[in-house]
């Protein structure tokens, strides 16, 4: 049993918006698993085979950092929603970069 168990999400987001940063490190916790499965769902598979979901979701979660000062003074949307956004966001820049844009190809130079 970890101390998340006993304390819900909401309450960490209140410390963290009083400036206690010390367990944003297990509110990601508690939602990467989750954010995880969404992503590779949704993960095209032609991009499945190069791009490990956990990859997408540590990325997201650095930008969520960097991100969670302003998110807990003025949340627009609930905590989970917001992530799982950021997520999309990552995954549609995976996309972009390993389906839409053009690879240098000997053949073409």
């Amino acid at each position: 049993m970890s101390l998340t168990d006993d304390v819900p999400y909401e309450d960490i987001l209140q410390r963290i918006r009083r400036g206690d940063n010390s367990m944003t490190g297990e509110l990601f916790a508690m939602f990467r698993e989750r954010l995880r499965r969404m992503v590779k769902v949704r993960l095209d598979d032609r991009v499945a085979a190069r791009v490990d979901p956990s990859d997408v979701v540590q990325e997201t979660l650095m930008v969520a950092y960097s991100k969670l000062a302003n998110y807990v003074q003025a949340p627009a949307l609930p905590f989970y929603p917001w992530l799982r956004q950021l997520a999309l966001n990552r995954l549609t820049a995976v996309h972009r970069q390993h389906l839409y844009t053009e690879k240098r190809r000997v053949g073409r130079e």
